[in-house]
């Protein structure tokens, strides 16, 4: 008896012990466990986009969102597929041919294309909000950033414009547009006739070349900078005058403005108003 009492006690603090060890083992792998556990938002706090430090992640925001509703995506496969205005108006103006089944597009290039198309209703709602994504953009740069040393301000002003063009040139009369109020929240504009919006977007093309000359450059590439932005705001200001039927104003590339002549959209509080130069 006393002989086999240390085997017996050997034999009970093994099994103890490693179901000790073991429980020990799992609180501290479950413990463990909590450290992947991070949190990653899907939306970036609103606070966090007004500081000087953002406006990059704004500024490529907004061109991603004007690219997406220019150009579309492909991101999601052939089954998945976004279009954007590019291959809408090609297929409507037969520049594009339809060599598929797909019915929205077949209907495009027939020139029957449904209203209540979810396809085409997408390419729209990409180009009103990359006008949107523009000009919250524009005032973001406007507010956190030295606008006669940064150039952001004038570059969202343009694709602003250009998103106006396209709706002009693209749709038929009656667009309206929106706004973004300071609070985060969407103005939902009156509709603009054609005539209404091509001056719209003359406008923001104006206020584009105003800032753009008001750049101050200090380097070699600050002067080739304001060079490439003054090129942008006229070359869409042209375009926008052909539109008008102006070819010969749109020859010059961004001529001033006609004495007297003021946009529709001019005294609406939420566009970018710059005081015109005296």
């Amino acid at each position: 008896m006393t002989i086999q009492m240390p085997k017996i006690m050997g034999r009970a603090l093994r099994t103890f012990g490693g179901r000790a060890l073991s429980v020990t083992l799992l609180l501290t792998m479950g413990g463990a466990c909590h450290l992947l556990e991070v949190n990653t938002p899907d939306v970036v706090p609103a606070d966090n986009l007004n500081d000087p430090r953002a406006l990059p992640t704004i500024r490529a925001g907004a061109i991603g969102d004007f690219g997406i509703a220019y150009t579309g995506s492909g991101a999601q496969g052939s089954g998945g597929t976004t279009e954007g205005q590019v291959l809408a108006s090609g297929l409507l103006a037969d520049e594009w041919i339809n060599t598929e089944t797909f019915p929205d597009r077949v209907q495009a290039d027939a020139r029957q294309v449904d209203p209540a198309s979810g396809t085409w209703t997408t390419v729209f709602r990409n180009v009103a909000r990359a006008h949107l994504s523009a000009l919250n953009a524009a005032q973001k740069f406007r507010d956190l950033s030295d606008t006669t040393r940064n150039t952001g301000l004038t570059e969202m002003l343009v694709l602003a414009a250009y998103t106006r063009v396209f709706f002009a040139e693209n749709y038929c009369s009656g667009v309206p547009l929106s706004y973004p109020n300071p609070d985060g929240s969407v103005l939902n504009g009156s509709q603009l006739t054609t005539a209404q919006m091509l001056d719209s977007a003359l406008y923001l093309f104006d206020q584009a070349l105003i800032r753009a000359n008001a750049l101050a450059p200090v380097t070699a590439s600050d002067t080739a900078a304001k060079l490439q932005m003054q090129r942008f705001a006229r070359v869409g200001k042209a375009r926008t005058l052909w539109d008008m039927g102006e070819g010969a104003d749109a020859v010059g590339h961004g001529s001033p403005r006609r004495r007297g002549h003021r946009s529709v959209r001019r005294q609406h509080p939420h566009d970018i108003l710059v005081p015109d130069p005296a």
